[in-house]
């Protein structure tokens, strides 16, 4: 009873701790593209999407390389 009591505790702390090493880190290119399709996402072609190879840390439309440009939406006020 007792070695199926503690294999269940150690079945279940596996399974928490397990979600968490299996998320991307953010902004790498995991596959990146071959040829000239390769700087679309990644123009200065560090591997990331990101402006830095340490990834997004806050907003991934501020810190990306690429220079968005919101589209405005029905209801909102006009864009600067």
């Amino acid at each position: 009873m007792k070695k199926s009591f503690s294999g269940g505790i150690f079945l279940i702390l596996l399974c928490l701790l397990s979600f968490n090493v299996s998320a991307q880190t953010k902004g790498i290119i995991y596959k990146p593209a071959q040829g000239a399709g390769q700087n679309v996402l990644d123009p200065n072609l560090d591997g990331y999407t990101s402006e830095t190879n340490q990834g997004f840390i806050l907003e991934d439309e501020e810190e990306s390389e690429i220079p968005y440009t919101p589209l405005p939406s029905i209801g909102d006020a006009e864009p600067d």
